[in-house]
């Protein structure tokens, strides 16, 4: 991968039963990527489990699905809202406010 291309690919999908939401797709910027592997380091991402919890809490519970890829590894974690730490939270805040998906 040339030094130019952008490091992470990341795919999220924010929604719950009421509000459905489709798969958004978008590479961190090169000047961002810094401070997103620091919010990937907080939340502990490449450690988490793909589902947090292992039994759903509702239906109507919203939940938050990431995908990170750094060109080395891919990872899924698929979370409960109800159960996002904060470091996760910041994550996924960060995701909706920095990145545009592809073909906006």
């Amino acid at each position: 991968m040339p030094d130019s291309d952008p490091k992470f690919k990341v795919t999220w999908k924010f929604g719950n039963s009421f509000m459905p939401a489709q798969s958004s797709t978008a590479q961190v910027p090169k000047d961002k990527e810094a401070e997103f592997e620091g919010l990937l380091e907080r939340s502990s991402f490449f450690d988490l489990p793909s589902v947090l919890p292992q039994e759903p809490i509702a239906a109507s519970a919203g939940n938050t699905k990431i995908t990170v890829s750094d060109g080395q590894r891919t990872h899924t974690a698929n979370v409960f809202n109800t159960d996002m730490t904060q470091e996760l939270a910041d994550l996924s805040d960060w995701i909706a406010k920095n990145l545009t998906p592809e073909g906006n």
